[in-house]
């Protein structure tokens, strides 16, 4: 009984400073053709759900800040590789879902709010921006916010929709 103080002592010390895997990769310098390879890499689009309305982003500036802390090193490097818009797109469902639903992006709340101010209109087009966003600020690629939003309201006029009018409409909703 005397030596089992020491050793279970050890043992949580041993634990507390044991590194994970994820810890231990740069994802800025790792090898994207090993992260396409690897299936450990691929649960890159489960996040937890938020604890609290805190947790929620108010801003578009907030939403990277959050999806940064969020993702491990893993899953930052996963993102990194992806390097076309059809890969980004293919996320709608994944991590899109996480955080229209998790971030309400459907909802009455400041992250919508602030983001129709910023000429986005619909839930799916702002998890878009945000993913495209945030994909290319982890390559140090310039965002290109304004030209993201132009493009997706030039979807919505060919589509027949004022989106000055509608614009207006989603920033006046109370």
């Amino acid at each position: 009984m005397k030596y089992l103080c020491p050793v279970l002592f050890l043992v949580v010390i041993a634990c507390r400073t044991s590194t994970s895997p994820d810890d231990e990769i740069d994802h800025k310098t790792v090898d994207c053709s090993t992260v396409l390879k690897d299936n450990t890499y691929q649960a890159a689009d489960t996040l937890p759900l938020p604890i609290s309305e805190k947790d929620i982003p108010k801003t578009f500036e907030e939403s990277l800040s959050s999806l940064d802390k969020l993702l491990n090193s893993k899953q930052k490097a996963y993102w990194r590789c992806h390097t076309t818009n059809e890969d980004i797109t293919a996320w709608h469902f994944g991590i899109g879902s996480w955080l229209r639903n998790n971030w309400r992006l459907y909802a009455e709340t400041n992250l919508p709010k602030s983001l129709v101010e910023m000429g986005m209109l619909h839930p799916d087009d702002m998890s878009k921006i945000i993913l495209t966003s945030y994909v290319r600020q982890l390559r140090g690629e310039e965002m290109k916010v304004k030209q993201q939003i132009e493009s997706h309201r030039q979807l919505w006029q060919r589509k027949g929709i004022d989106v000055d009018s509608l614009q207006t409409g989603m920033m006046n909703y109370e």
